[in-house]
């Protein structure tokens, strides 16, 4: 089969759409960065362009249910952890900051990265999270780690990752 054939026969398909009368009546201080979807949840969480603030709505009536507000950082970036109930969120002061979405508005922890970080992505088979910094180094964070007892009295970042790929080192 050719890719020219494949094309073909998507003009047959017919995409079906469900119209809602359903509104983003909320304001926005700038316009959205970024877009996201967690399923696990059914909300829609947006990042508005130099905010300091995730946005949380029902998918379905876009009724903003929660604001998580950084006290003074811009947000970057943010993936959640189903299994822990947990948005992560990356902010320009270079830290992660944990927020369980049916805590409170305070974070469940945060700490400092060794450097800004730009993209935060979440593996669930491998319990860890993914993030890049300005440097295009790639951290891998290990969430029993830092979801650990211990994990509070922890000094140093360093104690949270499990391994950097640097891509100035030789091979």
């Amino acid at each position: 089969m050719t890719l020219e054939s494949d094309f073909d026969s998507l003009s047959h398909a017919s995409l079906h759409f469900k119209s809602a009368n359903v509104e983003d009546t909320s304001i926005h201080s700038n316009w959205i960065s970024k877009l996201y979807y967690l399923d696990e949840l059914d909300l829609i969480g947006l990042i508005e362009e130099n905010q300091r603030c995730v946005k949380l709505y029902n998918a379905r009536t876009l009724e903003l249910k929660r604001e998580i507000i950084l006290p003074k950082a811009v947000v970057s970036d943010m993936c959640f952890i189903p299994n822990r109930s947990c948005l992560v969120l990356i902010a320009s002061d270079k830290r992660l900051y944990f927020y369980i979405i049916t805590g409170n508005s305070e974070p469940y922890l945060s700490f400092e990265t060794p450097e800004s970080q730009i993209n935060i992505v979440y593996s669930e088979s491998k319990e860890t999270l993914f993030s890049y910094g300005l440097s295009a180094k790639i951290y891998g964070w290990t969430i029993e780690k830092i979801f650990s007892k211990n994990f509070a009295k922890v000094t140093s970042e360093k104690d949270a990752f499990t391994f950097v790929i640097d891509p100035n080192t030789p091979m």
